[in-house]
């Protein structure tokens, strides 16, 4: 069975800033995200990720008119959570995948409504794990991104460094 997993724009920003994205798209997951996340990352990180469009490793959600209207429905019904975000949502639903996000609201309301969700650690994780990345290497990676991202959360980020250390 194929591993679906919907990236938020955070995720993919994060990966694109400490130079990580060649490594996040070798990770056996099918990865994608949706045609409205993707208007919010900026031109010079498109243009990083684009390639990885153009060969068929991240792909792009598009959506009908009902399902804009699903999520437009969805924006309004969760106070605080964008309408990009909400089609990360409609995207998973439709393609029984999980979120890659580190939202913390967005993140309570994928666990609302019982998708399955990971965060940036995840996605380390499993680098280490598929052996795409020595543990080293992930630390150092790691304390680049605690760097340019504080909203981390610090307990797991320093346990992890510890361990790969």
């Amino acid at each position: 069975m194929v591993i679906v997993a919907i990236h938020d724009a955070n995720i993919l920003i994060d990966m694109v800033k400490i130079g990580l994205a060649d490594l996040l798209f070798q990770i056996n997951i099918d990865m994608r995200t949706t045609d409205f996340v993707w208007q919010e990352i900026d031109a010079l990180q498109q243009m990083v990720l684009q390639p990885f469009i153009d060969n068929g490793v991240l792909g792009i959600e598009r959506f009908n008119a009902v399902e804009v209207l699903e999520i437009a429905f969805s924006a309004r019904k969760y106070s605080g959570v964008s309408f990009e975000d909400c089609s990360l949502l409609a995207a998973a639903k439709r393609e029984e995948a999980m979120i890659i996000t580190g939202d913390r609201k967005l993140r309570k309301v994928i666990e609302q409504e019982k998708i399955e969700v990971h965060g940036c650690l995840w996605l380390f994780d499993q680098l280490v794990e598929s052996g795409l990345t020595t543990p080293s290497v992930a630390a150092q990676k790691l304390k680049e991104l605690q760097g340019i991202n504080v909203r981390l959360p610090v307990h797991e980020v320093a346990n992890r460094i510890k361990q790969w250390l």
